[in-house]
């Protein structure tokens, strides 16, 4: 069972290919998620930003784009352990199945061998 992540330009597992700028994972512990809301809320409202307002935006979303990347990387992890646990659970069942199988056949060949020996000589 192959799992397969298709392309999508707003996804965030490729958002940092159409970035105008490099992300740097230097998270600046001043900014909190509601100092970034309120700026980009402010954005919103189209009330004037000033440099330093643009550039707090700029690390707002870099945050965020540090943040995805980090659960990007956790989600092809799990995919990666979660494909090889189905390779197993699907190698377990082939193994019972088969046991189970020679299990039926040996009881039935048990049961004709009395029948024979018990009806027939």
């Amino acid at each position: 069972m192959s799992t397969y992540i298709g392309y999508s330009p707003n996804d965030f597992l490729y958002v940092q290919a159409g970035s105008e700028f490099p992300v740097r994972c230097n998270i600046d512990p001043s900014l909190n998620s509601q100092q970034c809301g309120e700026i980009i809320y402010k954005q919103y409202l189209g009330d004037g930003l000033t440099d330093a307002d643009n550039e707090k935006i700029r690390k707002c979303y870099e945050k965020e784009l540090c943040i995805n990347k980090e659960k990007a990387t956790e989600l092809i992890q799990i995919q990666t352990n979660h494909l090889g646990s189905d390779r197993r659970y699907d190698d377990t069942k082939q193994l019972y199945w088969n046991e189970m199988i020679k299990t039926v056949n040996l009881m039935v060949g048990i049961g004709g061998l009395c029948y024979l020996s018990f009806f027939v000589i």
